[in-house]
């Protein structure tokens, strides 16, 4: 349960990947209809419903990993330099960003800590830094 609440990567395979792998198929087509030009506003709550499925079935598999799906979108806009945010590019700035932490918590640290761990501090430290840069600007 501890490595769990930390949110943890190593001791999962493919054994819990794969009761969860429909619902994020399922996930995708939305994504796809929206990037094809189909309107999704009639669709959005299952949209929502799905999103919420895609981020329980992870939640289920991994354990809470923090900050990924604060700092992604954030970290996504700015090297976009848009207003808005690109969903798929914020999917792979996340993917990256719980790599990185990942490789941290299993190959850097002298001893092996949970994912969730190293997402924490990383996302404190990039929330300080937000803080202090957008103090800055508006002064």
């Amino acid at each position: 349960m501890r490595g769990w609440s930390a949110g943890s990567l190593p001791e999962r395979g493919f054994d819990v990947v794969l009761p969860v792998l429909p619902l994020v198929v399922a996930g995708l087509f939305p994504d796809a209809a929206a990037a094809s030009g189909v309107h999704v506003g009639r669709t959005r709550l299952v949209a929502i419903a799905v999103g919420v499925a895609l981020v329980s079935a992870v939640t289920a598999v991994a354990g809470p990993i923090a900050f990924i799906a604060l700092a992604a979108p954030q970290i996504t806009r700015r090297l976009a330099g848009a207003a808005s945010i690109p969903l798929g590019t914020t999917g792979v700035v996340g993917g990256a960003l719980l790599l990185a932490a990942d490789i941290v918590a299993q190959h850097v640290i002298p001893f092996t800590v949970p994912v969730g761990v190293v997402t924490v501090v990383m996302g404190g430290a990039y929330l300080v830094c937000l803080l202090l840069h957008e103090s800055r600007r508006r002064r």
